[in-house]
């Protein structure tokens, strides 16, 4: 396996104990595309590049085991693949979650002050630079209207002030990241062109449920908006276990907050 960045391993250099240091630090390695997926990775290499010894290490590859982002293939420790039918189960939890989710925060009512935030998040989609094309040149661009897309969505989440579907949602979507890529789009219409036409709207309406205290339509709107990012995902499927690259700025967090 090649080495882990060094930004990778000092990231949570100070966690206590060592199992949850290896674990954030593995984690963060595959959401970063440090380790890819099917990747062959030794305990004995693991450890020496951890600083740990083997029990930390097999409590923290036990915890990522269960999480489904690894699979342990005795001696080699293997970064789980997904297949199409638990992509779609993973697409369709989701789909009832964040639905969920946005029918809580209408019904509980959004402050002003949260829906300017999520105005001025769905403005920033609607103005990506139309330059941007699905190429790894524009890597760090794709990677920003990504993050703007999950911080609406996690936003709502938070919304919805129900912190277990909050933390839900979020696993969800962090593993999603890991199994999508830069090119999970449509060929033939570029990135700013398929926000502007494609999710600003639907955000528009699902903006306007909301602000108008109507669970079922925001319900509905957000289920829509959900279901439609199950072909962006399928895309992927001509090499269906490319890595995201996360970007550092917007890691899902770990606890919700109470707007």
């Amino acid at each position: 396996m090649k080495q882990l960045s060094e930004e990778t391993l000092r990231a949570f250099a100070q966690v206590k104990p060592a199992y949850n240091r290896i674990y954030l630090t593995l984690r963060r390695a595959l959401l970063e595309g440090e380790i890819l997926p099917g990747e062959k990775l030794s305990e004995e290499a693991l450890a020496l590049q951890l600083g740990t010894s083997r029990t930390p290490l097999r409590r923290a590859l036990g915890k990522l085991k269960q999480e489904g982002l690894f699979a342990i293939k005795s001696p080699e420790q293997v970064p789980a693949h997904i297949s199409r039918r638990d992509m779609n189960s993973l697409l369709d939890f989701d789909a009832l979650l964040e639905s969920h989710a946005a029918f809580l925060a209408a019904q509980n009512g959004v402050s002003e002050e949260y829906m300017d935030t999520l105005r001025e998040i769905n403005e920033n989609l609607r103005n990506l630079d139309p330059s941007i094309r699905y190429d790894s040149r524009y890597e760090k661009d794709l990677v920003g209207a990504r993050d703007l897309h999950l911080q609406f969505h996690l936003l709502i989440a938070r919304l919805s002030r129900n912190k277990y579907l909050y933390q839900s949602i979020a696993d969800v979507r962090s593993k999603l990241r890991q199994y999508s890529s830069l090119d999970a789009f449509p060929a033939d219409q570029p990135p700013a062109e398929y926000y502007r036409c494609t999710v600003v709207p639907c955000h528009e309406e699902l903006l306007r449920a909301i602000e108008q205290r109507d669970p079922q339509t925001a319900q509905a709107w957000m289920y829509t908006d959900a279901i439609r990012s199950r072909s962006r995902y399928f895309n992927s499927y001509k090499n269906p276990y490319v890595v995201q690259r996360v970007s550092k700025h917007t890691a899902v967090p770990r606890e919700a907050e109470e707007p």
